[in-house]
This record gives structure tokens, C-alpha cells and sequence, in this order.
């Protein structure tokens, strides 16, 4: 089992001296190994992967014409020459753009550190490669605050980070003895819960229970602002501006923990603490829902929590099922299959064929259960059409009018 733990450090002055020459450098060679692979693919047409760069002539004579470099741990700068490479990989597989260079401007810095990383519990200090202990420098070592208990096993990769607020991080990762537990139960409608996001609820069960949106980002606006217009009449260059651009970044992080700490709270709450072993939820486009919604899409991070959700239910022997967003969750009718045209300001779902009425956003729920069960439980899916009630009955009468819906389905995917 693989652990990730996150620690807040506190640097003195001169470690901060220290750190800065690693995020520099690590992003010094990163730019020139970009520029030296640009310039080998428009003479040759051949990529030049990490280990190439590594052990060609020109990264040996760039250490021997830049002795400064030896002030970084080489594992570290390696690291970063492999992270271009792997940007390049994505470019290659179409699924990001082409790798830009780094700017020394950029508030957000880190670097990696492969091995050699040691903590001292006990005196809560962590030990980086190239920060040694000396009878000139002393306990070189950075004070760390160790906020919950590791877990025994190897300390691997780990990253040390700066925020554009000034703080510093140290991320690492722990390989345990632990196995993740299987997932060897048997899914069925009591076990499942549907999860509908929505915009005023955070989530709605299949149950009825819901979850408000927190709206973090609302609540701060006015003091942002208020810190963003006293940004605007610094001068630029000045320290009072630099100081200023500190406060406003620390509103954002503040927003940023606020956030994060709730869909932590909220995944862990129906992972380890629910009854329930089984979730299903739907993608979103979530593109879209910003031209329509904006900024209050992206306050609420829906695609975070779904990622939490996935990686946690791994870890606690959980299941998640995530249907496709083509599905018409918010058009039928979750008691008879019946199909009908629904506005956004419809909110309430109003059956003209089995009368039932019900919150748009249960109804959406149910539905995301059952179109997740329809896939996986094959004693209640026998020819891939059938829907399931409410009540937990096969209807036929959703398989009659649903057939043509899902045959219209399968074309959209």
C-alpha cells in the first residue's frame, strides 16, 4: 500500500536561501532542456528522452560552465529533466499542449527529491539531500510539523513546494506492507447510493439527504476584493506591493483550505462511515456548466471530490461507479421509465404516466443508482435494457419505453 502525506515546513532564513537556489536551478535546467531538445528535434525529428539529455556532452559541459549547480542535490535536477520528458509524452498522446518554459515570476515552486529524503520524528526535522550537517552551518535540518501519524514503511519520492502566500511544504510518499482490502461483496440497491451535484445542493442522495453548497469563494468575495483594489494602487516593483500581493494570496489559500477541508471531510464521512458500499455518481462536463454558471462551478470543485472519492473508496475496500453524462438522469421518471423534456427551473419532476412527484434532483439520484446497478448487477440486468424501481423490482414498464432511449445513448457514446 502506497501512503501521501503532506507537511507544512518552517524554514529559517537561510534555509529559505537554500531552497530558493534548488527551485531555481531545478528550473534553470528544465528551460534549458527544453530549448536543447527543441532544437535537436528541428535538426534531427527525433525526441531525445530524459536519459539521453542526462548523459549527453552538452548537460556535462552545462554543470562544468555553471559550478552552482553542484549546490543541488543531481537527483533533483534529473528529476526535472524526467518531468519535461513526460510533459512531452502527453503533448505527443494529444492530451495537453506543447511544454512552456518556466518563469522565475511564477509563485507556485517546487522541486523533487527522489531519495535520500530522512525525517526525525522526534525532533520533528527533515533532512534534504545537499543540506548537510556541517561544523560551519550546524543542524541544517528544517523544522517540520508533523500533523498525523506515518505509517512504517520507505519514505519514496517526495516534493518540497512554496505557495504563492510564502509557505512551504514538504510531500512524500511512504510504501507500506499493508494491502489494500478487496472489494468481494455483492452490490445491491441497499448497499448503492446515487449522487446528484447540483448547484444550491452540493450533492443529493437517492435517499433524500442533501448536502449545501458551501459557497467559500461567495462568502470571501467582498474581502478579496478589498485586498485586490489595494493591490492595484501599489507601485509596481515596490516592496508594499510585493507585501500586498502576500495578503491577497493568503485570502486565496485561505479559501483553498476552507474548500479542500470540506470535500476531505465529506469523502472520508461517506467512504469510511457509511453503510454503504457501493457509489455512483455522473460525469459532468464541466466546460460547459462554467459558460453557463461560471466562477460558482469552479468554487465548488466537483471534479476534486470525485477524485477523492475514487482513491478513497481503493483504500477503505469500497466501489465507485461513475456513468457517462449522456445519460438522461434528469428525464425519467424513476418509478415507471416514463421520458419527458425538463427545463433547469423545473424543480420538481411531475409523472403524467404513474403520477409520481418527486424533487428533480432525488429523482436525478435514483436514476444515477440505477443506470450504475444496470451495468454491473446481472441478476436485475438480463438483456442490458431493463431499468430497476424505486422499490427494487424489475419494470417492465421502463423497458418498453426505454429502449429506444438507450439504443439513442449508445450512439451519443
Amino acid at each position: 500500500m502506497i501512503e501521501t502525506y503532506k507537511f507544512r515546513l518552517y524554514p529559517n532564513e537561510e534555509q529559505k536561501v537554500l531552497l530558493a537556489k534548488h527551485f531555481g536551478t531545478t528550473r534553470f535546467v528544465y528551460n534549458w532542456a527544453l530549448n536543447y531538445n527543441t532544437k535537436q528535434y528541428a535538426q534531427t525529428k527525433k525526441h531525445l528522452g530524459w536519459m539521453n539529455i542526462c548523459v549527453s556532452d552538452e548537460y556535462h559541459q552545462l554543470k562544468i560552465n555553471n559550478p552552482w549547480m553542484k549546490e543541488v542535490n543531481v537527483q533533483s535536477l534529473t528529476s526535472s529533466i524526467s518531468h519535461l520528458d513526460k510533459a512531452f509524452q502527453r503533448f505527443f498522446r494529444h492530451q495537453g499542449g506543447f511544454p512552456k518554459y518556466k518563469s522565475k515570476h511564477d509563485n507556485n515552486q517546487s522541486f523533487e527529491v527522489p531519495e535520500n529524503l530522512k525525517i526525525d520524528f522526534k525532533s520533528k526535522k527533515i533532512q534534504i539531500p545537499k543540506f548537510i550537517n556541517t561544523k560551519k552551518n550546524g543542524d541544517n535540518r528544517i523544522k517540520v510539523v508533523i500533523s498525523r501519524r506515518v505509517k512504517e514503511g520507505k519514505i519514496g519520492t517526495a516534493t518540497i513546494s512554496r505557495n504563492p502566500s510564502g509557505q512551504y511544504f514538504v510531500s512524500f510518499i511512504v510504501h507500506t506492507s499493508e494491502e489494500y482490502p478487496e472489494f468481494n461483496k455483492e452490490i445491491s440497491k441497499d448497499n448503492s447510493l446515487g449522487m446528484d451535484f447540483g448547484l444550491k445542493h452540493f450533492l443529493t442522495f437517492s435517499d433524500g439527504r442533501t448536502i449545501d453548497s458551501p459557497e467559500y469563494f461567495k462568502n470571501a468575495l467582498d474581502k478579496l476584493r478589498k485586498e485586490q483594489r489595494k493591490l492595484s494602487k501599489k507601485q509596481k516593483g515596490s516592496k508594499n506591493k510585493e507585501k500586498q500581493r502576500i495578503k491577497v494570496a493568503k485570502v486565496h489559500q485561505y479559501i483553498a483550505n476552507q474548500r479542500e477541508d470540506f470535500l476531505h471531510k465529506l469523502s472520508t464521512g461517506l467512504i469510511k462511515d457509511s453503510q454503504f458500499d457501493c457509489f455512483c455518481f455522473e460525469d459532468l462536463n464541466l466546460n460547459d456548466m462554467k459558460k453557463l454558471w461560471g466562477r460558482k462551478v469552479s468554487d465548488l470543485s466537483y471534479y476534486a471530490f470525485t477524485q477523492m472519492l475514487k482513491y478513497k473508496s481503493i483504500k477503505y475496500g469500497k466501489k465507485v461507479i461513475q456513468i457517462g453524462r449522456f445519460e438522461p438522469s434528469s428525464q425519467i421518471c424513476s418509478c415507471c421509465g416514463h421520458r419527458q423534456k425538463m427545463k433547469l427551473s423545473d424543480r420538481t419532476y411531475i409523472c403524467p404516466e404513474c403520477g409520481m412527484t418527486m424533487d428533480r434532483d432525488i429523482n436525478a439520484a435514483i436514476n444515477i443508482r440505477n443506470f450504475a446497478l444496470r451495468d454491473v448487477i446481472k441478476n436485475l440486468n438480463t438483456d442490458g435494457t431493463s431499468g430497476i424501481k424505486a422499490c427494487g423490482e424489475v419494470n417492465s414498464c421502463f423497458e418498453k419505453n426505454n429502449k429506444s432511449t438507450l439504443q439513442k445513448q449508445e450512439n451519443f457514446i
